[in-house]
């Protein structure tokens, strides 16, 4: 109050309105929270009398069951204060046992010394694991992860259009719909995305993403694959079905021109708070684009009861933000329980059961606040109480929760692998755009966990590898990596080709591509086997040829050879070939993506390879001319004589798609 009151040097004393103001904001604030006072007419803050179902008076006992509590208040709170004496009890008795916990007198520090677990031991055959995965399926690009989990799962058919009138193709809907989800999930945008080898163009995107692209359907989609994961799991490699969630929020930055950013004191900057529920197998099944000074709590509580999924959740593992006592008696009254990882659990406090419910709400009743929100809070100290007297003294249970909580943030870590684009700020200042690039954030990461829980099941079905893991390995054994994806690069999208995994797929429909024309210059000539073998055979005919080719006048080739993630590129190049003095003065470059890059005479491209193709498979022969681009083109620079000012522009170039699975094959040779 003295900050209210103002006392001039003369005169009588007065109230500074503006303080006086935020003053009575500020109550308002707590009341209202409380529930305390209400407003007429509102949703979050109605009346809370209108909480309640219209027909709870009626239906009040089913409703009491469902919550699988007692209809009478002394039953509850004599089952509560059993529960207090008997975990006290337990703690009091195993006290002078436990090396790392003691409870001493009030002190400066707090009355609890703790000590934490020591670590586990580290396993040592999962890099193995995973360096083999990668070694099978090769790296693998981020938006064919997204396509094997929708074609497996039907998780697009969940995104219903705004619209009543669809004429669209569901081949190219399906597409589009994946490059769009990509987009926002990656952050790299819409018009980025277009730009790659699909055959959509941008404007065909942004037309779809307006149609069909929402947070619910996104969520919706994302539901779909986690019901989908939760029934592929098998339970010889994962152990049967858990039933705890473990939450956390996450910082990102964005931009401050609306009234939803806000400063974070905790991580420093601007930004927004996502918060996200995974349960212990790396499987999101909720998530939520939350204000900076947010309540944790409520976002916890939300996901708990919010999410769609077919998990039942019985626990709910979170960290020092996300519990209270108003939480713990919350969730006590829910049916499920509050594991927190308490930061400063030296000062917390420990309750004892006192008298019965009258006397005890009647100390509480000279305050202002509401005997509702008094008794949550009363339940809320008992039930920590009880969970604070069995965490000290279960070290089973403190590593339970650790375990937990990193879970979330091995989460967090794929979030800057993945969200990847303008480095990994929300670039808007609607809030549906932050929401929509959220959710879809949130689908990638499902998708993937997917995708990499069916190879490790397809992996350890091998008794080989089955046996070679350890229980350190099994225990930390998790679907969420990422040392074989791709998240980078440009986007090529071939619904032809698919993940060679055990498990049986639902079969895809079919696409429908427009007729390659002269800026087409990606199409491939075939999808058989055959067909690549053609590729690969013209490719490495080039390659030896020109290897084998006539040098250089003056100075001999210079071979260069890069590997990164299981695929390469050849390149051969010369000082100053854009001078025909020095170089050949007819040559073709040839081009596949991931597999070589050389510049060729043009003389050894000639019938013979034509010949040797046509022995294989008649598809080389159907090269449409518009797979050549780039004539030769020469000028001379003004005022000058000298021939080596001659340059070269861009030379003819074939393009021969090749895929990854016979990379190895050519670089053993």
């Amino acid at each position: 109050m003295e900050f209210v009151i103002f006392t001039p040097d003369k005169g009588p004393k007065r109230i500074m309105r503006t303080v006086y103001e935020a003053c009575v904001f500020q109550a308002l604030r707590e009341r209202l929270r409380c529930k305390e006072i209400w407003v007429t007419g509102a949703d979050n803050w109605r009346n809370p009398d209108d909480d309640l179902p219209d027909d709870f008076e009626v239906r009040r006992a089913e409703y009491y069951e469902k919550l699988n509590k007692p209809r009478e208040a002394q039953v509850f709170t004599a089952q509560l204060k059993a529960e207090m004496r008997a975990e006290l009890g337990a703690l009091d008795t195993k006290l002078p046992k436990l090396h790392w916990v003691t409870i001493s007198g009030k002190h400066r520090k707090g009355a609890i010394k703790f000590t934490d677990p020591e670590p586990q031991k580290e396993p040592k055959n999962l890099r193995k694991l995973k360096k083999a995965i990668r070694k099978k399926w090769g790296t693998v690009a981020l938006i064919d992860i997204l396509k094997e989990a929708a074609l497996r799962t039907g998780m697009l058919k969940a995104m219903a259009p705004v619209g009543t009138r669809e004429a669209i193709d569901e081949a190219k809907l399906l597409e589009r719909l994946l490059l769009i989800a990509y987009a926002y999930g990656t952050n790299s945008g819409i018009s980025s995305v277009a730009s790659g080898a699909h055959g959509h163009s941008e404007e065909e995107l942004r037309y779809i993403a307006r149609r069909y692209l929402t947070a619910v359907g996104l969520k919706a989609a994302g539901v779909e694959i986690a019901n989908a994961t939760f029934a592929a799991r098998s339970e010889t490699v994962w152990g049967q079905g858990t039933t705890t969630v473990a939450s956390d929020s996450t910082h990102f930055k964005a931009w401050d021109r609306n009234i939803f950013t806000e400063w974070h004191s905790r991580y420093g900057g601007r930004g927004v708070l996502v918060y996200w529920h995974i349960e212990k197998g790396s499987m999101a099944i909720h998530s939520q684009l939350l204000n900076c000074t947010a309540s944790e709590v409520a976002a916890a509580i939300e996901g708990m009861m919010r999410h769609a999924t077919t998990m039942q959740a019985e626990g709910n593992y979170v960290d020092s933000h996300g519990q209270s006592e108003i939480g713990f008696g919350l969730t006590r009254l829910l049916g499920y329980d509050l594991l927190s990882r308490i930061k400063q659990i030296n000062k917390v406090k420990l309750y004892r059961p006192g008298r019965e419910d009258e006397d005890s709400l009647r100390r509480f009743t000279r305050t202002a606040s509401h005997p509702v929100y008094q008794a949550m809070l009363e339940v809320g100290k008992a039930q920590k109480t009880i969970f604070v007297a069995r965490y000290l003294r279960d070290r089973d249970l403190q590593r339970e929760i650790q375990e937990g909580v990193n879970v979330v943030e091995g989460w967090n870590g794929a979030n800057d692998i993945i969200f990847f684009g303008k480095s990994g700020e929300l670039s808007s200042n609607r809030r549906d755009q932050q929401e929509l690039s959220v959710v879809a954030l949130h689908l990638l990461q499902t998708a993937l966990v997917f995708v990499n829980t069916l190879m490790i099941q397809e992996m350890l079905a091998d008794p080989e590898w089955a046996n070679l893991l350890t229980e350190e390995d099994k225990r930390a054994l998790t679907p969420l990596f990422w040392m074989h994806i791709q998240p980078f690069g440009e986007v090529r999208l071939n619904m032809g080709s698919r993940l060679q995994l055990a498990q049986p797929v639902p079969q895809a429909p079919e696409p429908t591509r427009p007729q390659p024309d002269a800026r087409d210059t990606t199409r491939p000539l075939a999808t058989s086997r055959q067909g690549a073998e053609v590729y690969w055979r013209v490719t490495w005919h080039l390659v030896r040829r020109s290897l084998t080719a006539r040098p250089y006048r003056r100075a001999p080739r210079r071979l260069a050879c890069t590997r990164s993630s299981g695929s390469a590129a050849l390149t051969t190049t010369a000082p100053d070939h854009h001078c025909p003095t020095w170089a050949p003065k007819d040559s073709a470059r040839v081009w596949s993506p991931g597999a070589y890059r050389l510049r060729v005479p043009r003389r050894d491209y000639d019938l013979r390879v034509l010949q040797d193709v046509q022995q294989v498979d008649g598809a080389f022969s159907e090269l449409p001319p518009s797979w050549f681009c780039g004539p030769i083109r020469r000028r001379q620079s003004r005022g000058s004589g000298d021939p080596r000012s001659c340059q070269r522009a861009s030379p003819h170039r074939l393009r021969i798609p090749m895929s990854r699975r016979l990379w190895s094959r050519s670089a053993d040779l």
